[in-house]
């Protein structure tokens, strides 16, 4: 493979994905050119661009001679990448996911948490709305079609977090029906919002000692056995332990109510079963759960998998795997840089530096900053006069009081 140092910045990044350049027994039967394997690069590697049209990866690729290495393609027409995308197995994309997902978990390995807490594993999802031409597959009301991106992200530190499951879904399934496939682990806190209570499922995981943080609905009704002290000074209004009941199964549980305020005042109620945090600790849990709403948000703004090529159903979970794929390669890639700049900064300098060598790349990375003046300094001594007299001051000019009538 060559001396890592010299290879490319998109070469060694597309190269963490692993993959065999052989054909796959039964996707590429008959295939004449373009391979399953093939067609993940150019589409991996538009995604971290943000070619946005297949016939951008197309024109890109033929300029690009690393990729025609890479690929063993010299030129691709954009049809046959729309077509490939409807045929691309969605068991392979899923199984490269995971191994991303796994590796990066290796690579976390003796991570302990985000501080106290513990490792934190926000649960949530996102709608893509698909055009109301081509979505009738994905129809749910209301002239609505689309689908959803269920995940989970896991918080083993408290710099890069990142998905380790994913469920996707037409836009009519409840995240109540998706749930079930998330929470799977029992060495991580789960945090949800308002739309996964579900006491019945509360009892189910508080007998099974799975931990989890969940928001309360206003309609939400519950019975307070005991108050709790509440530590003064903080933003927690209530301590409690409450009993929960299932009006449908009849089925009760025992939890922890912790009442709190945010900066703006705003009050939420959030019950779980960890009874070792104190009440503060359990409302920063709960504000954890902001993590998965950047993830999204990331995927959305730094991807272009909210733009589809191909609105066939196969094409669509393509797209959505490759999106999050490039995710884990971007972290992938972040986390054997010794940087100080953010993930998002990462993906920005790796996007422009793209066909610089990997160890110059390194040294864009590290170089210290440019910029050696400390600012403006304040003056010892200097006497000026308050502001609430304008016009006086440097600039002894009188103000201009003009009224136009």
């Amino acid at each position: 493979m060559g001396n890592i140092h010299q290879k490319s910045v998109m070469r060694k990044c597309l190269e963490e994905l692993h993959l065999s350049m052989e054909r796959l027994p039964l996707a590429d039967r008959y295939t004449k050119k373009l391979t399953v394997s093939a067609a993940i690069l150019l589409l991996v590697e538009g995604e971290i661009q943000q070619r946005k049209t297949l016939e951008d990866i197309q024109l890109h690729l033929r300029t690009d001679e690393n990729l025609q290495k890479l690929t063993g393609l010299s030129s691709i027409h954009p049809s046959s990448l729309n077509r490939k995308l409807e045929k691309l197995p969605l068991d392979y994309l899923q199984s490269l996911f995971h191994q991303l997902a796994s590796r990066l978990q290796q690579r976390k390995h003796g991570a302990k948490g985000v501080r106290h807490l513990g490792k934190l594993a926000p649960v949530d999802s996102s709608t893509f709305i698909l055009p109301f031409v081509f979505g009738d597959w994905a129809f749910y009301q209301d002239r609505t079609k689309g689908v959803k991106m269920h995940t989970r992200l896991l918080c083993l530190d408290e710099e890069t977090p990142f998905p380790d499951q994913i469920v996707f879904s037409t836009v009519g399934v409840s995240d109540q029906m998706a749930v079930e496939r998330l929470v799977t682990r029992k060495d991580v806190t789960y945090i949800f919002d308002r739309g996964y209570v579900n006491y019945r499922r509360f009892a189910n995981w508080v007998e099974a000692g799975i931990p989890f943080v969940a928001r309360l609905k206003t309609t939400n009704t519950y019975t307070v056995v005991l108050d709790r002290p509440v530590e003064a000074g903080t933003s927690i209004i209530r301590d409690a332990d409450i009993t929960v009941l299932d009006k449908k199964t009849g089925t009760q549980a025992s939890l922890r109510l912790v009442e709190f305020q945010d900066e703006k005042g705003r009050s939420y109620k959030v019950v779980t079963n960890r009874y070792d945090l104190s009440a503060v600790d359990v409302s920063e849990v709960y504000r954890y759960r902001w993590q998965i709403e950047l993830f999204f948000k990331w995927i959305k703004q730094h991807l272009t998998t909210i733009t589809f090529h191909n609105y066939h159903p196969n094409a669509v979970w393509a797209q959505l795997y490759l999106g999050v794929i490039s995710y884990l390669l971007c972290q992938c890639v972040y986390e054997q840089t010794p940087s100080p700049l953010t993930m998002s900064n990462f993906v920005r300098y790796l996007r422009h530096y793209c066909e610089w060598t990997w160890s110059q790349f390194l040294t864009v990375l590290n170089k210290p900053k440019e910029r050696t003046s400390k600012g403006r300094q304040k003056r010892e001594h200097q006497r000026t006069l308050p502001r609430g007299a304008p016009g006086i001051g440097k600039n002894t000019r009188p103000v201009v009081k003009w009224i136009v009538e």
